[in-house]
């Protein structure tokens, strides 16, 4: 059985298609861990109209003072993994061409392969493992996959993708940024409060682009999706940046 750690994101919702267009009986399941995000990605779950089991997981407490940041939880993703591998002997992983890095490690090559290591002695008779379904494509691609299968832009809209605690898309952080990317270059244009492309998380992003141009390293920012940033930013019209 496949199982798909959703999270009422656009990765996560695409995934569930993906997996019902290659025969799969795919079981999304949701892990409530109270994560500082937790009411609006359920709320993004709710409005979606794939089945979804919420699974409540007291793991965030403030009791244990283990705070997380916005964008950190540590070891989040290990820890879903593991949830899901006890019921499926596959879990889906959301990863991404250019996000799959020793930057992240959990979600390295290496942090799939060491965990399938683990999960075959541990499951054994299960063989559980886990699965980067979409590993060689950006998000640009996993938008335009979508689109040509029959998922409306309406629907890839209704997804959350940010690390605001509230604001559906805040249009400040660099998930914004990169779903903004995806969006435009598929001819989607959502609103924001402000604009990704000028945000200071952006910035920061192009100037790590451009560090990677000069010095042709894309071990951490893959060529092919630094040249979508770049088509999608000339769609409106900003040229020279990269």
């Amino acid at each position: 059985m496949v199982v798909i750690l959703a999270s009422g994101g656009l990765d996560s919702y695409v995934m569930w298609h993906y997996a019902v267009h290659l025969g799969e009986d795919p079981t999304a399941i949701y892990f409530d861990i109270n994560s500082p995000y937790r009411e609006k990605e359920i709320a993004a779950i709710e409005s979606l109209e794939i089945p979804v089991a919420i699974k409540k997981v007291d793991l965030i407490m403030p009791e244990d003072r283990i705070t997380p940041t916005e964008q950190i939880i540590r070891g989040r993703n290990f820890i879903l993994a593991a949830l899901g591998a006890y019921f499926g002997n596959e879990v889906w992983l959301g990863a991404l061409y250019g996000e799959i890095h020793n930057h992240m490690p959990d979600k390295s090559n290496k942090f799939k392969d060491d965990f399938n290591a683990i999960a075959e002695y541990v499951y054994h008779a299960y063989a559980a493992r886990l699965v980067y379904p979409f590993e060689h494509m950006t998000k640009t691609e996993v938008v335009s996959w979508a689109l040509e299968n029959g998922i409306t832009p309406e629907r890839l809209m209704r997804t959350n993708t940010c690390y605001d605690p509230v604001e559906q898309r805040c249009g400040r952080c660099s998930t914004c940024f990169k779903r903004w990317v995806a969006m435009i270059n598929n001819g989607i244009e959502e609103e924001y409060p402000i604009e990704p492309h000028e945000s200071e998380a952006a910035q920061s992003l192009l100037s790590a682009y451009q560090s990677a141009i000069g010095e042709n390293d894309f071990s951490h920012y893959g060529k092919k999706r630094i040249e979508e940033t770049k088509t999608a930013l000339g769609k409106i019209g900003i040229k020279g940046v990269l």
